[in-house]
């Protein structure tokens, strides 16, 4: 017998909720468990990253704003913060760090030596970030950046939309 379309699809709606519940939550908790960098903490609550130099806590109203600062105990490495200023939220997107070859700036991509079978990543998970609430990243990963001008910049889509927004730092120059 043939189940009518509205009930298989209320079938499908009902597992895949349940689904997404049973994976954002702990067993046996009741909340989720915070990331280091969730956006929905508020922001006193999340340290700044190890060796970083104050960065400002606050955009603009209306502005995603990234700030960008060199890490004075790692020559080579900077701190990198986006902050949102835009009502009521924005997706997240990622950050990515350019450095400028032949007047224009590319993704940097640099060269990881990580022991066989480990693969790194940002995680492919689309979150908010909260106004007046930010996202901490270190650039490079791994390896002092050669030197040159670089620029970070952080992708997001505003709240109810699809389409990416791009916002960089000023231009950074690192020895």
């Amino acid at each position: 017998m043939r189940r009518p379309p509205l009930v298989l699809s209320l079938a499908v709606v009902i597992s895949g909720l349940s689904l997404l519940l049973s994976f954002s939550c702990a067993k046996g908790q009741d909340r989720q468990i915070p990331f280091e960098d969730d956006p929905t903490l508020p922001a006193p609550a999340r340290p700044p990253l190890s060796g970083c130099p104050p960065l400002p806590e606050q955009a603009p109203e209306g502005t995603v704003a990234v700030y960008v600062a060199k890490m004075p105990e790692k020559p080579g490495f900077v701190c990198v913060r986006a902050v949102n200023g835009i009502h009521p939220s924005v997706g997240y997107a990622g950050f990515h760090w350019q450095r400028k070859e032949e007047g224009q700036f590319q993704d940097f991509t640099e060269q990881l030596q990580l022991p066989p079978g480990l693969v790194v990543g940002e995680e492919a998970v689309h979150v908010e970030l909260w106004p007046q609430r930010w996202l901490d990243r270190q650039f490079p990963l791994q390896n002092p950046a050669p030197p040159g001008a670089y620029r970070a910049c952080f992708r997001y889509t505003l709240h109810m939309s699809v389409e990416r927004q791009e916002i960089c730092s000023e231009e950074l120059s690192l020895p």
